[in-house]
């Protein structure tokens, strides 16, 4: 399964997650895209999921049209020490895909980090069928 990385989303990831089939923007020459763009590219290039901190973006896609999984880090900033906290949980989660459901969004917090504002605005607009809280 393909993984792919947001622009956002330190380029160290995809050697920590080294074992994965992991992507960046760069390495498919779709940085700059716009999100409607961004979204048909990633289907068309087979990728199970778009690793993302951008917590608007949800909002903006039509979840229907989606051929992928959107993995949302609910990181405070986009420092590395912070991005690369998320590593187990990403690593666990797509290793035990084949096992689970596909979700259209799969929203990964880690304790301490998420002020919980933005996994109750979720909860209200997708249902359970579509997000899953990590």
């Amino acid at each position: 399964m393909k993984l792919l990385l947001d622009e956002q989303i330190d380029v160290r990831l995809k050697t920590v997650l080294a074992e994965l089939d992991v992507y960046t923007l760069v390495d498919m020459g779709w940085q700059g895209f716009k999100n409607g763009v961004l979204s048909e590219k990633i289907n068309e290039g087979a990728f199970a999921f778009f690793i993302t901190a951008d917590k608007n973006l949800p909002f903006q896609q039509n979840l229907d049209k989606l051929l992928f999984t959107l993995i949302l880090l609910d990181t405070p900033t986009l420092l590395w020490e912070h991005q690369s906290l998320f590593a187990p949980k990403i690593r666990a989660y797509v290793t035990e895909f084949s096992s689970t459901p596909l979700f259209k969004i799969v929203h990964i917090s880690l304790e301490g980090f998420s002020k919980g504002k933005k996994r109750e605005q979720f909860r209200r607009v997708f249902s359970p069928e579509q997000i899953l809280f990590i």
